[in-house]
């Protein structure tokens, strides 16, 4: 797929939310034979949301962070849609949730990465730590990255 044109917003309305949820849960949880309703969890009001939109309004890619300490930031459900993989529009959404957690005072920027995504996140900064137990059906790694 050629390179597509995208802006990084985040979901406003109640429909946004939806069609931005839908999205998490068919890229993150339906391959992994998951219900609906494990692409969201209880920090959803607290975080940070943003997502890559195509002219059509299509969501092409999605991620979120949220504060978990005074000084530390979580990131969750990164995802991009197969097509749209390797065009930079991950790492601009990447960008933009550690740029949040640098806006808020965090020092450190953690994630929980599934081993197929590992060169995506040492390419944005990121570090390996070691094995975490992600309470899904596939192995995950625990990643940081220190923050100015």
């Amino acid at each position: 797929m050629k390179n597509v044109t995208y802006i990084l917003t985040s979901p406003v309305t109640k429909e946004e939310y939806k069609k931005y949820f839908e999205f998490r849960w068919e890229q993150l949880r339906k391959p992994l034979k998951l219900a609906r309703g494990t692409e969201q969890d209880e920090f959803e009001a607290q975080a940070f949301h943003c997502m890559a939109v195509t002219q059509e309004k299509r969501i092409v890619a999605v991620g979120r962070i949220h504060f978990d300490k005074a000084q530390s930031a979580r990131i969750r459900y990164m995802a991009t849609a197969e097509p749209y993989r390797n065009q930079g529009i991950g790492g601009a959404i990447l960008e933009r949730l550690v740029l949040y957690a640098t806006n808020g005072a965090a020092k450190l920027c953690w994630l929980k990465a599934r081993e197929s995504a590992l060169p995506f996140y040492f390419k944005h900064g990121f570090f390996e730590v070691g094995t975490v137990d992600s309470n899904l059906p596939v192995d995950h790694l625990r990643m940081e990255k220190t923050l100015p």
